[in-house]
């Protein structure tokens, strides 16, 4: 049988027997006041804020399109490394002569120092085949980016109990680049570029250094980000400051004084968990939501 009772509705309106405050607006309520008092979330809204329907819940915690942390990073490592190895094996006869000439030299050192040949030849053989089997930089540093983020990913999930939702590895349209992270928050929308480096980090206004290296492709690098995500987010009223870029370092020397070159804050790992938990002007139904178009929008990577 179909059950014709009416839902009782989320909120409805009342008198407020004590101060507080605008869950939406924050305006301050004085005892008395008539408001509404929503039993879901049991927060109060001042009349003066539309009445509004529940926003759509996000996708489950555990649905593909929240992403994976360091995917497309480790994808293309995997990539170049194994077309690397590829090569190699295509040009073992280049390689042993490699060795061959090593050997060669290391014992014509042997002989000219009157010492056993061995001592000179097997190291001579070695050295440059085991340079020529190495990964090279260019790509191992798609190995440690990949890390690193997913080091920074595993510490953001667990502020998901907090009502922290994260998206991780996005596609940004048109570009063959990619967001690491998007966190959203009570304190705001954070777009985070991870980087696994090591070394002193000094910063200026507008610039950055990294190990005495200028490195200011970095800061506007997640400016870009930023902008990619306020296009996203352009039809949702969201204070001015909302949308914030951060760069996340896992090992390098951040400084003292915290400064933000370009808008752009510079964070470790727990700073950055610090931040997301603070206070700011979105509402847990708007992280939720925000989180939702984020992840429709910006697909996976």
């Amino acid at each position: 049988m179909t059950d014709t009772t009416p839902a009782e509705p989320l909120d409805r309106e009342l008198r407020l027997r004590f101060a507080g405050s605008c869950r939406d607006c924050g305006a301050a309520l004085a005892a008395g006041t008539r408001a509404r008092w929503d039993r879901h979330d049991r927060a109060i809204r001042c009349l003066a804020c539309p009445n509004e329907s529940p926003l759509p819940e996000p996708p489950p915690a555990d649905d593909t399109q929240w992403g994976v942390a360091g995917a497309s990073a480790q994808r293309r490592f995997d990539t170049q490394e194994s077309r690397r190895r590829a090569r190699l094996r295509g040009r073992w006869v280049g390689v042993l002569l490699v060795g061959a000439l090593g050997a060669m030299g290391g014992a014509a050192v042997a002989a000219v120092l009157d010492v056993q040949m061995v001592l000179f030849a097997v190291p001579g053989a070695a050295l440059p085949v085991l340079r020529l089997l190495a990964t090279p930089q260019h790509i191992d540093a798609w190995r440690s980016g990949a890390a690193g983020e997913r080091a920074v990913g595993a510490r953001l999930e667990k502020l998901r109990a907090a009502g922290i939702r994260t998206l991780h590895d996005r596609r940004v349209p048109g570009r063959r680049t990619n967001i690491d992270h998007i966190a959203v928050s009570r304190a705001g929308v954070f777009v985070i570029d991870t980087k696994n480096v090591a070394g002193k980090v000094t910063s200026t206004r507008d610039g950055l250094r990294v190990a005495g290296r200028r490195r200011d492709t970095m800061v506007t690098g997640v400016q870009g980000q930023v902008h990619v995500v306020r296009h996203a987010l352009r039809d949702q009223p969201l204070p001015p400051d909302a949308i914030r870029g951060v760069l996340c370092f896992t090992r390098a020397e951040l400084p003292w004084l915290r400064s933000a070159p370009g808008g752009v804050a510079l964070l470790g790992p727990r700073g950055l968990a610090r931040t997301l938990r603070g206070a700011g002007p979105l509402t847990p139904d708007q992280v939720h939501h925000l989180a939702a178009v984020l992840a429709e929008r910006l697909p996976v990577a």
